[in-house]
């Protein structure tokens, strides 16, 4: 019984050791199998970098700005700490767009809605602003169209009868053109229009005198500056007197319309008040100008034929003569163009 016992042991023993040296011999086969099976998976390939980005074309004609120089942190003077930064500084804004004209290699301004023109302009008469050019040119020739009113002084007995004092005043215009230019010199030609006329009472009987002056006008100026000159000027032409006496008696009324020579003679001065001071210019300019002289008119009866059949009326009424002739002066204002 008890050999049995010990066989029983030694078989148990002997199967131990088998199963223990059969699994030291199947451990080392297993690490070249895990190696063979990471081998055996393919190693992923390391990311490719990206390409550089490409340099910018430079622009024909143009020139890089430098880089900024690195500045040095700010220190308090006091302590030599270092200093707070600045607050960022607000972003520029611009009135208009700046593009890049690639051609010419310079920045212009865009012409987007609200943009300021390149050029300037003149806000008195719109035209660009350029340097004075120095010429008398259009101050100089010119048409020019003018009108003003005058008074004439006429201390005749004949004018009595249709005014209560020596004034008569009229309303002038003429309209010419310089025709000539020597320097400061030129001579200019203009038709010029006149009319005047008064109302008054004579023997209970009303009275009224208008007057018509058209006149052919040579003009000769000097200029002292671009925007001042002088003038002589001598008109002649004729003159319609058209008088007209109302009879208290027989209600009717009496005229007379005769043509007459008239003379004008007188000097002044002009200022050009509005314009620019090129000469070049062909802007409109505006003056004022004054003279002075003496008109002349023929005499004229006053002598009015009866309009009724009445003998009583039949003869003619006699007012004495009509000489419209005195010293005048004149204020008027001219366009230039």
């Amino acid at each position: 019984m008890i050999r049995v016992t010990e066989g029983v042991l030694a078989l148990a023993a002997f199967s131990f050791s088998g199963l223990v040296k059969a699994q030291a011999t199947s451990e080392p086969s297993a690490a070249p199998s895990a190696g063979a099976a990471s081998a055996s998976q393919p190693t992923p390939e390391p990311a490719r970098a990206a390409p550089p980005a490409p340099a910018p074309v430079p622009v024909p004609g143009t020139v890089p700005p430098p880089a900024p120089a690195a500045e040095a942190a700010p220190t308090d003077p006091g302590t030599g700490a270092l200093a707070p930064a600045p607050p960022p500084a607000s972003p520029r804004r611009f009135a208009a767009p700046v593009a890049l004209d690639t051609r010419l290699g310079v920045a212009s301004a865009g012409t987007l809605g609200g943009a300021r023109a390149s050029a300037e302009t003149d806000a008195a008469t719109g035209e660009p602003e350029q340097p004075d050019d120095g010429q008398l040119g259009s101050h100089q020739a010119h048409f020019f169209a003018t009108m003003g009113v005058r008074t004439t002084f006429v201390r005749n007995a004949g004018y009595d009868v249709f005014s209560k004092n020596d004034v008569l005043g009229q309303f002038s215009a003429s309209f010419g053109r310089v025709v000539y230019t020597d320097g400061p010199l030129a001579v200019a030609g203009s038709l010029a229009w006149d009319y005047g006329g008064r109302s008054s009472t004579v023997r209970g009987a009303s009275t009224s005198l208008a007057v018509h002056r058209i006149t052919l006008c040579p003009e000769l100026r000097y200029h002292f500056l671009r925007r001042l000159y002088g003038f002589g000027r001598v008109g002649s032409g004729v003159a319609v007197v058209a008088s007209a006496f109302t009879d208290p008696v027989t209600a009717g009324e009496r005229t007379r319309e005769p043509v007459l020579f008239t003379l004008d003679a007188s000097l002044g001065a002009a200022y050009e008040v509005i314009g620019v001071a090129r000469g070049n210019s062909t802007q409109a300019r505006g003056w004022l100008a004054v003279d002075a002289g003496y008109l002349f008119t023929t005499n004229t009866d006053l002598v009015y034929a009866s309009d009724s059949s009445s003998p009583a009326r039949a003869s003619a009424i006699d007012l004495g003569e009509l000489g419209l002739r005195g010293m005048s002066a004149r204020v008027s204002v001219q366009l230039s163009f």
